[in-house]
């Protein structure tokens, strides 16, 4: 390949050899590497006999001036006995600032020789010199030609009519060169100097025109755009987790000469506190312009552990020259960058319903699918807690059954808290996963409940013989679904009532109860709602053969196998911390209604007169929601109205106990239970009488003389418009 600099130094034109391109031992593609060429920017002689003269600065003679020993009368050319030495300055060499001395290829100096003293071959030496001026002398610089700045050296002749006539002689000043790029000096001054200054055998003659050419390769850039499957270069704290075995990594490579590049990537393992090379790549082949990857240079399967790496840009092996054994020029390696490798998936997460006292969202605690929980609108809150190895999670994935997607929580927490209304009653399920920092997705884990069919009012007279549990109250628009039907085992149905027993009507019929643990009422979901006010009555008349010392339900309803509402008899010597004990004039038990706070105390109020053992008498219960934030106001209440028997009717006055405490209440979720409460999970505390005319209302009581004629024998549906049951929540 042929190049002819410009004119104006700055650029050049190549012109390729035809015999070249068709050789069939040609490699392709072709490459060459940029030469500077730089003329001489000054110059001068130096002789011994005139030591303090500059008189030879830029000399100009086409003849050339002498080198060596210059003898008076051995030849015309020498007027006197003298010992002389060239030395030429090459300045703005700026490519000798930015190049490092590795990059230098070759540096040759050439001078054309018009003569020689004979046909012999005598040694001529180049040193790198000190820098000229235009008043260098012999006393300034000769002492620069020392063995330590010695370059290179040629053995020749140059003569007119010998074997070898005037020519261009090249040195190689590759060293020195060398040791001006590693000083960023851009000034590079070269001497010629005879080896053998004893006599004229060694004499020779340049013209001033020497030149100077430098060929370089300068180093790949180092590598940039470095990027750890697609997540850029980090390290420390911040380095990204990955889950696969084999990670890609990339870097973009560049050559300040144009030349092709390729990479080879490092990579280290952290074992033991030190890192550690597990593997070096093979050179890539990505095309000019393209990313360099590890796509397909066999990168092992990793291990969970960290890992760091980095990239060095080499000049394509394919470019014509190479630094010695034919080895790639390589730039500066890069930074290194790290990650991890993490194929551990994390464990199950748990997850687990809340109660009210651990999140004040809390209206219904869904957590046991055999219940029917809960119901409409009415929130729950579940805790999703990271399962074993699990420690790094950095997201969590939940999903209700009523839920078209999944939704994502960005967190490092131990655990997160959701909540949820439902909108419809049924079997749901809540589904949650923990996704880790590698991306790692635990399996899955489950909550499953029953939302229960929202309760409003429920009445159950035990009138009709076919279906003596049905609920016989009206669901008007709007309002919710009635309690729905009790389920009766082992009760007898065909006893009478008290409109019944008082001869009101006939087909007044009640629920018979012996006190055997073999008999069950219940409902088949939730009926009371314990986050909002509600008032409970019932007709009950105990038998006069049961035992006044012992508890008797009346109605409850139970949550975890223990009650948490509760209508009962409360014998006369039952211990009691919260209200004044049962009235001690007639030394039997009271009436009395218990409630579950979600601080799991009990808070009651006790009838304001005794209970009357084997007569009818009507029981209203109210639990009054208070108005402030923190429920301080909330109040208990309990009618008494006692009716008699038959043969000994009482006055039916209705009589009233209060009892104020701090709720809210814990929240009920099993079934309402009629005859018995529960205790540890078993039933006990069962009735030996009769009960009748159940009712659950939504609301506190607005309406007391309705109390007083639900106790005095109005029907559950005579209230005051026709089509209206008798509900005292109501004015």
């Amino acid at each position: 390949m042929r190049t002819k600099v410009a004119a104006n130094g700055r650029s050049f034109t190549a012109a390729v050899d035809e015999a070249m391109v068709n050789d069939d031992r040609t490699s392709w593609p072709l490459h060459f590497d940029p030469a500077a060429t730089n003329s001489r920017s000054e110059w001068t002689m130096i002789e011994s006999a005139l030591p303090s003269s500059s008189s030879g600065y830029k000399f100009s003679s086409d003849n050339g001036t002498g080198v060596g020993r210059c003898v008076y009368g051995v030849a015309a050319e020498c007027n006197r006995t003298t010992t002389k030495r060239l030395i030429w300055e090459f300045g703005g060499l700026g490519e000798f600032t930015v190049l490092e001395p590795r990059e230098l290829i070759s540096a040759s100096f050439s001078a054309y020789g018009t003569h020689s003293y004979s046909c012999t071959d005598k040694m001529v030496k180049s040193y790198r010199m000190a820098d000229l001026t235009s008043t260098s002398t012999w006393n300034s610089h000769a002492g620069y030609f020392t063995s330590d700045r010695e370059m290179g050296n040629r053995t020749l002749h140059h003569k007119s009519g010998c074997p070898t006539g005037p020519k261009w002689v090249e040195f190689n000043v590759l060293a020195g060169a060398k040791q001006k790029v590693e000083w960023n000096d851009d000034t590079f001054s070269i001497g010629l100097a005879a080896a053998d200054t004893s006599s004229m055998a060694g004499w020779k003659r340049y013209r001033w025109d020497a030149k100077l050419e430098v060929e370089y390769n300068r180093a790949p850039n180092t590598p940039t755009s470095l990027s750890t499957d697609s997540r850029g270069c980090v390290t420390g704290s911040t380095r990204p987790l990955l889950n696969e075995p084999t990670v890609l990594l990339s870097a973009s490579a560049s050559d300040p000469d144009g030349d092709l590049s390729r990479v080879r990537f490092t990579l280290q393992k952290y074992v033991s506190g030190a890192w550690s090379t597990t593997w070096t790549s093979g050179y890539t082949t990505a095309r000019s312009g393209s990313p360099h990857t590890t796509s397909g240079l066999g990168m092992p399967s990793l291990a969970t552990a960290t890992y760091r790496w980095r990239a060095t840009a080499y000049d394509d092996p394919n470019i014509a020259k190479l630094r010695p054994n034919d080895v790639p020029f390589g730039s500066t390696p890069s930074a290194w960058c790290e990650f991890g490798v993490d194929r551990t998936d994390p464990g199950a997460p748990v997850v687990t319903a809340l109660q009210p006292s651990e999140d004040s969202r809390v209206q219904a605690v869904y957590d046991d699918p055999d219940l029917d929980l809960g119901g409409v609108g009415k929130t729950g809150c579940f805790k999703i807690t990271r399962g074993a190895n699990s420690s790094d999670v950095v997201k969590y994935e939940y999903q209700f059954s009523n839920q078209a997607s999944v939704t994502t929580v960005s967190s490092t927490s131990s655990s997160i808290v959701v909540c949820w209304a439902p909108t419809v009653a049924n079997t749901g399920w809540l589904k949650a996963w923990t996704v880790d920092k590698a991306l790692n997705k635990s399996t899955q884990g489950t909550a499953n409940f029953t939302v229960a069919t929202a309760r409003e009012d429920g009445i159950w007279s035990f009138d009709d013989v076919d279906d003596p549990g049905r609920d016989v109250s009206v669901k008007d628009a709007g309002e919710q679904t009635p309690a729905g039907s009790l389920v009766l085992d082992g009760v007898d149905h065909s006893v009478k009532g008290p409109h019944g027993a008082f001869g009101a009507r006939d087909d007044d019929y009640a629920l018979g109860f012996s006190g055997s643990a073999d008999e069950d009422v219940h409902s088949e979901a939730q009926v009371v709602d314990t986050t909002q006010s509600f008032v409970v009555s019932a007709h009950v008349k105990l038998d006069d053969a049961i035992n006044p010392n012992k508890w008797t339900s009346i109605l409850s309803q139970e949550y975890n196998g223990n009650d948490v509402i509760r209508l009962a008899y409360r014998p006369h010597t039952a211990s009691t911390s919260s209200t004044a004990a049962c009235p001690s004039t007639e030394g039997t038990g009271c009436w009395v209604l218990l409630v579950k706070t979600s601080s799991n105390t009990w808070k009651q109020v006790s009838s304001a007169r005794a209970a009357k053992i084997g007569e009818w008498v009507h029981l209203t219960a109210e639990y009054d929601k208070g108005a402030v934030t923190n429920q301080a106001d909330d109040t208990l209440r309990l009618w008494t109205c006692n009716a008699g028997t038959p043969d000994a009717p009482r006055d039916a006055e209705v009589v009233r106990a209060d009892a104020s405490f701090t709720g809210p209440l814990a929240l009920p979720r099993g079934e309402l239970y009629i005859g018995h409460s529960h205790y540890l999970g078993e039933p006990a505390d069962h009735i030996k009488g009769v009960i009748d005319n159940i009712r659950v209302f939504k609301g506190d009581v607005l309406a007391e003389a309705k109390v007083r004629r639900m106790c005095q024998g109005a029907e559950a549906w005579q209230g005051q418009d026709e089509d209206k049951f008798l509900n005292p929540t109501q004015n």
